[in-house]
Order: structure tokens, then sequence, then C-alpha cells
């Protein structure tokens, strides 16, 4: 197994572990309906997306997609900017433009 993990530096409460499993070797056709594929999607805070990007879209692997602004009319937010891309597996990855500061008021 290849495990990966990356984690907030001033957070030591927060860790997100990718784990790739070499063994045992796969068997038969991948499942392709969602509730027997394990991890299909997932959404991450991120920042500032268009950053994202830019070094993101530098390895054709991940296969992103260009940021948009997705508006969310009668919200306080107004919209929010993404992208959308897959890791090396097929799972999609949604990065979703937040703030830390707009995150840190949760409770």
């Amino acid at each position: 197994m290849t495990t990966a993990a990356v984690g907030l530096p001033n957070d030591p409460t927060f860790t997100v572990e990718l784990n790739q499993w070499h063994t045992p070797e796969p068997v038969g056709p991948v499942p392709d309906r969602a509730h027997t594929q394990g991890l299909y999607r997932i959404a991450l805070a991120c920042e500032d997306v268009n950053a994202a990007h830019a070094g993101l879209a530098r390895d054709p692997s991940f296969g992103c997609g260009d940021p948009v602004w997705i508006p969310l009319p009668g919200t306080p937010l107004g919209g929010l900017t993404v992208m959308f891309l897959r890791d090396p597996d097929g799972v999609v990855v949604e990065l979703v433009e937040r703030p830390r500061s707009a995150l840190a008021a949760r409770g």
C-alpha cells in the first residue's frame, strides 16, 4: 500500500489520508454503480481555486477543468468558484473556493 497524507500546518486535528492498495490484484470489471465504488466524489474547500488550477493544469493526468463561477441566488454567498478534476483512480474531486476565514466560524 502507498499512503499520502495532507494536513494543515495550523490545525493538527485535520488530515486527509489517501491510500493506494497494490495487493490483492483487482479481479473482474471495475464496478460502475455509486454504491459499489467506494469514494466516487469529494469536495474540498480551497483558498484560491484559480491558483490551484494554475498548478494542477500543468499535469495533464489530473484532467482538470477550468474554474467556473456557480451563482447561488438568494443565498448569503451569492455564488462559488469551483473546479472539477479526477484523481488517478477516476474519483471526481471538486475544489470549492472558500477562504479559511469563512469556514472558521463553523462550530
